[in-house]
């Protein structure tokens, strides 16, 4: 006598989540972001990276240190010159618009996420410029590292092209200097938690990077996450779902 076991709602969530676990596998490593999308007002509602656009982005919460003088510099779009506080730093540094940034920023400085940092997540930062080397952290919400948990990248992380060239760029030093680049570019690179190299530490607990590396070079407008479900993912995870229930349909039968 043959016997059969019909697909239980654990055999089929077993198979969703390694569905899943496989897209995620194939998304993994420090890739540069080729595409996006935004509002019409400079505020990013997509990103393609490795073929696969994310339409669920979430914007970090800068803290941006200044050592003063001309060490910190904010940069604003189409010649538009604000005075420069360090709430307009953090301010130019935090959320989805890539219509300003903090530039050449000290090490130590934040982006916190507001959530905890999952496993499927992409970390992508845009960065003023050809894409400068910088190591970074993992950061708890209080701000305390998440033990000696690490990442590197190099200007070729940020990819060859540039995502979006301004015609004409304001810059106010933070000593209130304001001078004009005639031309500045934007270039973007991502990764994920497992990108990071370390052997102690929480890493449920990290909610956002810190800069470690590269004081004087970066010059973040963005620094977000991008997450799943994305209309990929679940196209793969109703496909599994769905062949799961037509042998369960079949099989009572």
């Amino acid at each position: 006598m043959k016997t059969t076991m019909k697909p239980t709602m654990k055999t089929i969530a077993a198979a969703m989540l390694m569905s899943l676990a496989a897209h995620t596998a194939s998304q993994a490593a420090v890739i540069a972001v080729s595409g996006y999308t935004d509002d019409g007002s400079y505020g990013l509602t997509s990103v393609t990276i490795n073929s696969t656009t994310y339409n669920s982005l979430t914007g970090s919460t800068a803290s941006i240190l200044s050592g003063g003088g001309t060490t910190v510099v904010g940069v604003w779009i189409n010649n538009t010159f604000p005075t420069l506080t360090t709430s307009d730093i953090n301010a130019a540094a935090s959320g989805l618009s890539y219509r300003e940034g903090a530039g050449n920023i000290l090490t130590n400085s934040t982006f916190q996420f507001g959530r905890s940092i999952i496993a499927s997540d992409r970390i992508f930062l845009w960065d003023f410029g050809t894409g400068d080397p910088v190591s970074f952290g993992l950061v708890d919400s209080g701000g305390s590292a998440i033990g000696d948990y690490s990442i590197s990248l190099t200007a070729a992380n940020f990819g060859a092209t540039a995502l979006v060239t301004f015609g004409a760029t304001g810059v106010v030093q933070a000593d209130g200097t304001q001078t004009t680049v005639t031309v500045d570019q934007q270039r973007a690179v991502s990764f994920q938690i497992a990108d990071f190299t370390g052997t102690t530490g929480n890493l449920s607990l990290a909610t956002g990077i810190r800069l470690t590396a590269g004081s004087g070079s970066l010059d973040p407008s963005v620094v977000g996450l991008a997450a799943i479900p994305e209309p990929t993912t679940w196209a793969l995870l109703a496909g599994s779902l769905t062949v799961l229930m037509v042998t369960r349909r079949r099989r009572s039968h």
